[in-house]
């Protein structure tokens, strides 16, 4: 991993789950897990795969020197040939040859932040960029899970909460559903949730109307209030409402109120919408959301709060 290859400038940051590195701009997100215990992230260029990077929930730290020992005995892909070992940025470091020539990269580290194991595996056809694998090694920086989380991936740029984890998501072309969930505290009937949705391809679709849009796009929600908000340089409208037919639980305090902002970041070409959803008699300002939508758009607090 020595030399001065030219390779693609890592311009794009990347956080999820408490991990942040940073890629080429034209590496895409093409598998995700959302479980902080166990999961990957898979990229893709127009090409073929170019990234892997995969976590592993661990008690305590992993002998490390033990697995290089055991990949080098016993390779990842049958066929591979390790052809040097060294460390670089904390991460102990393996370059490998398959049958057909091409250059993998294997890299271990473990996190004792998030108490992970976290693994790479960087494919090259051919001879490798010498300096690619250094320098998305030394891009990796890792955060305390209980420290609220970062999430900048699919064209989303957000700051959620201390407590809040990511729960489910939906990620299609040109439409991407991030939802997170704090769990009910003592006391309380329901957990909080917040939920991010980045809609692309806005001028060709989005008329500016922003109060319909988030009638059209909730249509279980019944909204009572709608008011303007300023988020970044951009106007917004805040809804304020109640999942449709349940009045009898809402009176009892059941149903926790949704508050939905929605705006149109022509710069992304994309409408971005939150949802904050606290159950009633407990403070929104526990559940404030940043998000930034542009280089114009600086930190937002309490978005949908």
């Amino acid at each position: 991993m020595s030399g001065s290859a030219s390779y693609p400038e890592l311009t794009q940051a990347i956080s999820w789950l408490a991990l942040g590195f940073c890629v080429p701009e034209d590496w895409e997100i093409v598998r995700h897990g959302i479980g902080f215990e166990r999961g990957s992230l898979v990229f893709v260029d127009r090409v073929r795969q170019r990234l892997s990077v995969s976590w592993t929930a661990c008690p305590r730290a992993p002998d490390l020197e033990r697995l290089l020992s055991d990949f080098g005995n016993q390779p990842l892909t049958v066929g591979e040939k390790v052809l040097d070992q060294q460390d670089h940025s904390g991460f102990r470091v393996l370059e490998c040859e398959t049958q057909i020539g091409d250059h993998v990269t294997h890299a271990l580290c473990f996190d004792p932040l998030s108490k992970r194991l976290i693994e790479l595996e960087l494919p090259a056809a051919g001879a490798p960029h010498d300096a690619l694998a250094p320098a998305l090694l030394a891009s990796f920086t890792f955060a305390q899970p209980e420290h609220g989380q970062r999430v900048r991936a699919f064209g989303v740029h957000a700051e959620v909460p201390e407590g809040f984890r990511l729960s489910a998501s939906q990620v299609k072309p040109a439409d991407v559903n991030l939802e997170f969930e704090r769990s009910a505290r003592r006391g309380e009937r329901s957990a909080e949730r917040l939920r991010i949705r980045r809609s692309g391809m806005a001028r060709t679709w989005f008329g500016g109307d922003a109060a319909r849009s988030i009638r059209l796009r909730r249509p279980e929600l019944r909204f009572h209030d709608f008011r303007p908000a300023a988020v970044g340089p951009h106007t917004a409208v805040v809804a304020r409402g109640y999942p449709r037919g349940a009045i009898l639980q809402r009176a009892f305090g059941l149903v926790a109120p949704r508050s939905v902002t929605l705006w149109e970041c022509p710069e992304q070409n994309a409408v971005f919408e939150t949802e904050v959803c606290v159950p009633r008699g407990q403070d929104a300002n526990s559940a404030e959301l940043s998000v930034w939508c542009c280089a114009g758009h600086a930190k937002e607090a309490r978005h949908g709060g």
